[in-house]
């Protein structure tokens, strides 16, 4: 892993720039699985440039964005006979029922979550479901925005030793998993706050009057 980092400190950041972010964002949220990438690029970029912080941020959260989508599309176009050929059947059994009880929230979690939390089992559950694609796009870019947005202010602010944190972070959450769920459980509670407070007044447009 220190071989790893040092990599991305001296490459990955000054060489690959915004599009290398916006590439490793997309790879991990469709087919290629680069567990913490994401998360280490945004942490040492903002490190090294922190006054560039926001971009690494939102690139990272529209790489996001961009690779659920393409993931959403085998999903809705090939059903759940060619979305158990990238997540196993029970996993994604699962996360159908989890989508249908919850909606959107059930695409936030595991998108705020850090690894080892399923999340394209999801998306391909989204797909197969026929959520909206703005919904699905809103939800990840919010979720995995919110997430980016936290290593870059812990990068801003505490430089390398906020790299040794992300290193630790699967290893940590899976010795505290209490404090993981509650801090989850808090986000979550937030995100439907907030996706119900712009609910509602298109709900009220689309009232008596429409026919």
């Amino acid at each position: 892993m220190h071989e790893l980092i040092l990599w991305i400190q001296n490459v990955a950041v000054p060489k690959l720039g915004l599009f290398g972010m916006f590439l490793v964002a997309t790879l991990d949220a469709s087919f290629v699985s680069l567990p913490e990438l994401s998360d280490l690029l945004v942490v040492t970029g903002a490190a090294r440039t922190p006054e560039l912080a926001w971009r690494f941020v939102v690139v990272s959260a529209l790489g996001s964005v961009a690779g659920c989508l393409l993931l959403y599309e085998v999903g809705r176009r090939g059903g759940e006979a060619l979305a158990t050929r990238f997540v196993s059947r029970p996993r994604l059994l699962k996360a159908e029922a989890l989508l249908t009880r919850f909606g959107a929230i059930a695409i936030a979690i595991p998108a705020l979550s850090p690894p080892p939390m399923p999340f394209k089992g999801f998306v391909l559950a989204a797909g197969i479901f026929a959520m909206p694609r703005w919904r699905l796009a809103l939800t990840v870019f919010f979720a995995r925005g919110l997430r980016f947005l936290a290593w870059a202010v812990l990068g801003s602010v505490y430089g390398d030793e906020a790299i040794s944190w992300v290193e630790h972070m699967d290893q940590w959450a899976l010795q505290h998993p209490g404090l993981v769920v509650g801090i989850l459980l808090a986000m979550a509670g937030g995100f439907a706050w907030w996706w119900r407070s712009h609910e509602e007044p298109a709900l009220e447009a689309d009232g008596p009057g429409d026919t």
